[in-house]
């Protein structure tokens, strides 16, 4: 495991730099929670500073299904479960990593690893037994197709002018 690398103690001497350093300390206590509830570009997941992850995720709409994107980079597929129960679809997970390498000295790390859960109420009613997922290169899909009674009951609405 990577070790971290420590600043003095505030009652260490630190020269001329004290003040400004000591700012720029108290400076990133205050704002680094805040910033950590933010997604980092290109990960797939984002924290809430508590713990726990989010997957990323798209739903969106055709005539005759929803389909679901959820960005799943370093899961396993054995290692994910969707529940479907009326309208609501709950998509759970954990990303592992396991390996360490202690010859190297780690200076950041962003990655992030644990349990993640994504629930969504589906907006139309889907035929369950037709439900089917997939999971390619990071990005876990669910098609649920839509019930034929939420294919008519869609209709386009015209806007006047």
């Amino acid at each position: 495991m990577a070790k971290e690398i420590s600043k003095p103690h505030a009652s260490a001497s630190r020269g001329w730099l004290d003040p400004i350093e000591s700012f720029q300390d108290d400076i990133e206590k205050f704002v680094s929670p805040y910033f950590r509830r933010f997604p980092l570009p290109g990960l797939g997941f984002r924290g809430d500073g508590e713990g726990r992850l989010f997957a990323n995720l798209d739903l969106t709409e055709t005539d005759e299904e929803l389909i679901v994107e959820v960005d799943a980079p370093g899961v396993k597929r054995e290692d994910i479960d969707i529940t479907l129960t009326d309208n609501s679809l709950s998509i759970k997970g954990k990303r592992e990593s396991k390996t360490e390498e202690k010859s190297k000295n780690a200076y950041r790390l962003e990655r992030h690893y644990g349990a993640f859960e994504r629930r969504i109420t589906l907006p139309c009613e889907v035929e369950a037994e037709r439900v089917d997922a997939g999971l390619r290169d990071g990005v876990l899909t669910i098609r649920l197709p839509k019930t034929a009674k939420a294919r008519e009951q869609a209709r386009k609405i015209e806007i006047h002018t």
